[in-house]
């Protein structure tokens, strides 16, 4: 039997109409705020970072809350015209993403390297060697553009970038960290450090520790003053704090701005798995102004010592944002996940991604620099693994093939530290002593304490099995 025409076009409208409806009770935006806001505290307790700000975004909308986002004028005095801009954006889009996924990186390095002592100096020790390890002084383009995350996947920075990233994973840490440039010709806010020395600067307890990024090695540990400054100064001048030095407080710029605390702080809660996503200046500001003069911020002024935000990491924000960062094929991308993956994951990562990384190299398509990086990240992850012969073997073939390339001396002296694990002395004190350029002040003090230590035999080897 056949149906009229029009009984079949009310059919057809009366489906489109069901279907409209049940498309309109699903489309997020239609929502209630309160739904959207359990959703995103679900998706940040397990550490989903996209859909933390689809949520977010999903909120705003139904909210109509705009203004909640907007930072304040401290703030924007604070980081500037071009931060304060981008800051005033109440969505949350890829930029804000991958500053999530910077905060996590740091945080998982953070937590696995510190884990194993509750004394802040042994925290800021074990950072500070570990970055040492995993990150060469780059004297070829220190103008270049990094932040901790850009350093930690390069394996290579300035000195005040590796600073920078010491801050950044310290800072995850809980511990108060800082640049510190001390004396006359201290590099501007805005500088990268590339032609002066910047120090990475610890508050250990009742200490402020200084670090060289560059040589690698502890500077100094100064005790805090308890007295007023005004009062006579009877410790050794050895132990003295400098007269001229400046604290440089380094953050990165969605650090700073509302619309990340209240992310965090108002709607989502604290991201599973994600480090210091913001963070108090005017706290950060007193603290190191005590650290200095041994006396609370207000009224202990000295135009000799000063703590200031470094403009760096504000300026290259900018120029990211502008150009929309760097343009990278998919083979250095393909690099760029595996580094992560080794140093999210510590020694069971890097044994997961030896493979790939094996893969990478032999496949070809990187560029020699990326090449040359990536055979030194797969030696390091080997010997992160803990099998250190066969790293060494992956850093003799490096040398071998490539005798004064960049990464020789970081190449040495990973094998030096490789062979100082395994107690092969002679091997060490050979290793290190072959080490040139910005890291043998680290490789000399490496020997040094090496030499200064009773022998030990290495390990009995097993007897090779018969046939």
């Amino acid at each position: 039997m056949k149906h009229p025409r029009s009984f079949r076009l009310v059919i057809l409208l009366a489906v489109a109409g069901l279907l409209c409806l049940v498309g309109w009770m699903l489309i997020p935006a239609h929502r209630p705020p309160e739904t959207v806001l359990l959703k995103m505290k679900e998706a940040a307790e397990t550490g989903r970072l996209t859909d933390v700000l689809t949520y977010a975004n999903e909120f705003t909308r139904a909210s109509g809350d705009y203004e909640r986002f907007r930072p304040t004028e401290a703030e924007e005095h604070i980081i500037g015209p071009h931060a304060a801009s981008w800051g005033r954006q109440p969505h949350f889009g890829p930029a804000d993403l991958a500053f999530l996924k910077r905060m996590q990186l740091y945080r998982s390095c953070a937590a696995r390297l510190t884990a194993d002592t509750d004394r802040p100096a042994d925290k800021a020790e074990a950072v500070f060697t570990w970055v040492m390890d995993h990150v060469a002084v780059d004297t070829d383009t220190p103008t270049a553009d990094r932040c901790p995350a850009d350093c930690l996947l390069d394996g290579r920075g300035t000195s005040a970038q590796i600073a920078w990233t010491c801050v950044a994973l310290l800072e995850s840490a809980g511990l108060p960290a800082a640049l510190v440039e001390a004396g006359a010709g201290a590099v501007t806010g805005s500088d990268t450090g590339g032609g002066r020395r910047m120090r990475l600067g610890t508050l250990a307890g009742s200490h402020i520790r200084l670090y060289d990024p560059t040589a690698g090695t502890p500077v100094e540990t100064a005790p805090r003053p308890h007295t007023p400054s005004s009062a006579a100064d009877t410790r050794p001048a050895a132990a003295r704090p400098p007269r001229e030095r400046t604290i440089w407080l380094a953050y990165e710029p969605e650090q700073l701005i509302t619309r990340m605390r209240v992310l965090v702080v108002d709607l989502a809660g604290p991201i599973a798995g994600v480090g210091q996503v913001s963070r108090d200046y005017v706290a950060d500001y007193r603290r190191w102004m005590h650290a200095l003069t041994g006396a609370p911020a207000a009224g202990a002024g000295s135009s000799r010592m000063q703590v200031t935000v470094w403009l760096y990491p504000f300026d290259i924000h900018g120029r990211t944002v502008r150009t929309g960062g760097e343009r990278r094929d998919s083979t250095v991308l393909r690099l760029d996940e595996l580094r992560r993956q080794a140093l999210m994951t510590g020694p069971a990562g890097a044994a997961e991604v030896a493979p790939g990384l094996t893969a990478l190299i032999d496949r070809g398509g990187l560029a020699d620099d990326d090449r040359e990086a990536a055979r030194i990240f797969l030696a390091q992850a080997r010997m992160d693994a803990g099998r250190m012969d066969a790293g060494r073997r992956d850093l003799a073939a490096y040398l071998a093939d490539h005798p004064t390339g960049r990464w020789r001396n970081h190449a040495l002296l990973l094998d030096a530290r490789a062979a100082e694990r395994q107690r092969k002395r002679d091997e060490a004190l050979a290793g290190y002593a072959a080490v040139t350029g910005p890291r043998a002040a680290r490789a000399r003090w490496l020997r040094r304490r090496l030499l200064d230590r009773p022998v030990t035999p290495p390990p009995p080897t097993r007897p090779a099995a018969s046939p």
